[in-house]
């Protein structure tokens, strides 16, 4: 429950984000959610989102945080 709340909620800040769907499609095949991993996944991929290898929803976030800084 939880982690569906928290899914929802990043997902809905991170929208255009590859990363995010990455890390919680891990996240509920973790959990062995299997249908729920591919669904979050499939909706990415209709979105036309491909996270790039090698990069981590992390490194976007610290990305995003420095740009706006720099704007300010």
């Amino acid at each position: 429950m939880l982690g569906q709340i928290i899914s929802d909620e990043l997902l809905e800040l991170e929208q255009q984000n590859p990363g995010a769907y990455a890390l919680i499609s891990e996240v509920f095949s973790q959990k062995g959610q299997w249908n729920k991993s591919a669904n979050i996944r499939n909706r990415a991929k209709e979105s036309g989102l491909r996270k790039l290898p090698g990069s981590s929803l992390i490194e976007s976030v610290e990305q995003a945080s420095n740009l706006r800084l720099r704007g300010a």
